[in-house]
């Protein structure tokens, strides 16, 4: 039995997103799908990532976040070291959750799909 190593997709997308100031992105799930036996080759990996876009102004956070939109989905396809997104899904957001102190926030959370550039 081979091992599959869990692809930084996070890695991938900060990579993509860091020019963008006031993002900041995190992964909170990798999970294998089947693995073994897929259609789109040897492994399929489904990441759950968050990425928050804060500004001075509402107006500001809510427009980069269509920016960080337009970037995750723009990466569709694009082979990086550890494979390739198949497909990228805002599962929630953007929506309005400002910080604690009250400071412009906006938040999506995306179910990305990942598997081998081979």
């Amino acid at each position: 039995m081979s091992v599959i190593t869990q692809p930084d997709l996070e890695a991938w997308v900060w990579q993509n997103l860091q020019t963008l100031r006031g993002v900041t992105c995190w992964e909170f799930t990798a999970i294998p799908t089947n693995p073994w036996q897929t259609e789109n080759g040897p492994w399929v990996y489904t990441h759950s990532i968050q990425v928050d876009c804060r500004a001075r102004r509402k107006v500001a956070a809510k427009q980069l976040a269509e920016q960080a939109r337009q970037t995750i989905v723009g990466l569709l396809g694009v082979p990086w070291s550890d494979g390739v997104i198949t497909d990228a899904t805002a599962t929630e957001g953007p929506f309005w959750l400002p910080d604690d102190d009250g400071a412009p926030r906006y938040v999506t959370r995306w179910e990305i799909t990942t598997r081998p550039s081979t």
